[in-house]
């Protein structure tokens, strides 16, 4: 992990500048306003205290009539700053002595009516303001003979000043000290800032070293800062979770050694896979190719099918496809084929796996080996010598597959058969060609009876019984005359048999058309018993049909 070096100095001087920027602001603004309040106060000291300074000349030049340097001063008054302009009038308010000579002989009312100041006044000194203009009036006493100036008579001196000039003057004062003021203040606080900046820069690279040090691994980094400011604060808070993530990863580290032994464990033990969604194998375990011979790269990439073994009917792996494809969970047995031609048995959990968006992007399965369990339940259900169900099987299930078939159909059939001359056969070929030849036979009904709820039995010596998955009688005639034809095509030789010079056989059958629930099947086995006996008095070679 990188930290930007300039990142936590941008947003100090950021925001130092704004705050600078708003003291600096605030403080020529409290200034200026504080300023601009004595204004007025100021210019009327400044007016009253050069009219003071004048009257007092003026009464002296007056009492000794001395209107040369009046004039004279009155010249040189016009040399002063935002100075408008001055004069003298007589008691009756005619001007006789201006800096101005065109003044002379006007009427001071219309002067200062020109500039807008009051037209009344007392006989006291009075100062003047307007927006424009300021003024000062002084009385002033003709001390002798000046024209028609009656000595001791009172005259008026004044003085105009340019009110805008003035305030614009000073404004330009007040900013200038203002800026002053603030520039030094401004001086101060960067000075201070920076001072601050590199102390807290310093302690905070200190904690980003020590971060960037911990993102590389290393985990003995102390990142205590000492002290009792926020930075300290920080550190404590950092050091405080470094240390829950380093008691966090030590957790992981030995939760994730469990893990992988646990997966081990499964890897090794569990018969576990996963495929795409066409049944391309994608991941196995160590158990899976144990048990059915092959290495994990001669399964990796080749479909499932690899390990179908030809006793399993394509009818439960379209069921299997179809439950699984349609996102429910597929629970069954099934049996698979070995690398070596054996074959095992295994009790499969089959699940959909789904992708981000929600579709099936695969299948995922576990399996457990019940092969041992199979072969048990082989020998105590199979016929040792035909591999068909026996007879113990066919007395306990007989009644349930019966109902199961009538369930789906709402008709089920019974058959019956036995080979013809079976005993002279054995008499004149013997019991080993008898037993092979009863192999040939239950081998014609595995092959003609395969699909999903067909089930042949060897009822005992040369007698079979077989439940199919019919329809209707038209079916279970039809399945009868297969069998018939299938034993022709098998053309056992017989030359003991009275029927025909090849092994044949004769079938009894019981047509169930009303509902199974209300029949025993004592009762069913009987009626397929005396249907054979039909068959067998009518010549042998056939089947017959009894309904009920």
């Amino acid at each position: 992990m990188k930290l930007h070096k300039y990142s936590i100095k941008k947003i100090y001087f950021n925001t130092l500048i704004i705050i600078i920027l708003l003291i600096t602001g605030a403080t020529v603004s409290v200034h200026i306003l504080i300023e601009l309040n004595k204004i007025d106060e100021s210019t009327k000291e400044m007016i009253s205290s050069q009219g003071t300074e004048f009257q007092g000349i003026f009464n002296d030049f007056l009492r000794r009539n001395d209107i040369h340097q009046i004039k004279r001063v009155f010249s040189s008054m016009s040399a002063r700053k935002n100075f408008v302009t001055t004069w003298l009038s007589n008691p009756e308010g005619i001007i006789i002595v201006s800096d101005n000579n065109t003044n002379i002989g006007q009427n001071e009312k219309d002067l200062l009516k020109k500039y807008k100041l009051p037209l009344k006044h007392s006989n006291n000194k009075y100062y003047y303001k307007t927006t424009e203009y300021a003024s000062i009036r002084y009385p002033i006493i003709f001390g002798a003979s000046m024209g028609i100036i009656a000595p001791n008579r009172k005259g008026n001196f004044w003085l105009i000043y340019n009110m805008a000039a003035i305030r614009e003057e000073k404004i330009k004062n007040i900013f200038i000290f203002s800026m002053g003021h603030s520039l030094l203040i401004t001086m101060f606080l960067l000075s201070f800032s920076i001072l601050l900046y590199k102390y807290a820069k310093g302690r905070v690279s200190r904690i980003a070293s020590s971060i960037e040090k911990f993102s590389d691994g290393d985990r003995k980094v102390n990142f205590i800062i000492e002290g009792k400011d926020e930075i300290s604060q920080f550190s404590y808070l950092i050091q405080k979770n470094a240390n829950k993530l380093i008691r966090s990863e030590k957790t992981i580290k030995a939760n994730e050694e469990k893990i992988k032994h646990y997966l081990d464990i499964i890897d090794k033990y569990v018969i576990r896979s996963h495929t795409d969604k066409y049944g391309v194998i994608k991941e196995i375990s160590e158990a899976f190719c144990n048990i059915s011979g092959y290495k994990r790269e001669e399964l990796l990439g080749k479909h499932h099918n690899i390990l179908r073994h030809p006793d399993m009917k394509k009818e439960t792996f379209k069921n299997l496809w179809k439950t699984i494809k349609s996102g429910k969970t597929w629970n069954g047995e099934i049996k698979n084929r070995k690398k070596n031609d054996g074959y095992y048995w295994v009790s499969a959990k089959i699940m959909p796996t789904y992708d981000s968006k929600g579709k099936i992007n695969g299948y995922a399965s576990i399996r457990n080996d019940i092969t041992y369990q199979k072969k048990v339940e082989e020998i105590s259900v199979k016929d040792e010598l035909t591999g068909l169900y026996n007879r113990r099987y066919f007395n306990e299930n007989f009644q349930n597959i019966l109902k199961r078939n009538y369930r789906y159909n709402k008709y089920a059939c019974f058959i019956m058969l036995d080979i013809d001359f079976f005993k002279k056969y054995n008499d004149t070929y013997g019991h080993l060609m008898g037993d092979k030849a009863l192999k040939k036979v239950s081998d014609l009904l595995s092959k003609l009876f395969q699909r999903a709820g067909d089930i042949s039995f060897r009822l005992g010596g040369e007698e079979f019984g077989i439940i199919p998955h019919a329809k209707q009688r038209k079916d279970c005639e039809t399945l009868c005359d297969n069998i018939l034809n299938a034993m022709r095509q098998l053309n056992i030789e017989h030359l003991a048999s009275e029927t025909a010079d090849y092994m044949t056989i004769s079938m009894g059958v019981c047509s169930i058309e009303n509902s199974v629930n209300l029949l025993k099947s004592e009762f069913i086995y009987k009626k397929a018993d005396e249907a054979l006996y039909i068959s067998k008095d009518k010549g042998r070679n056939q089947f017959s049909i009894i309904n009920i």
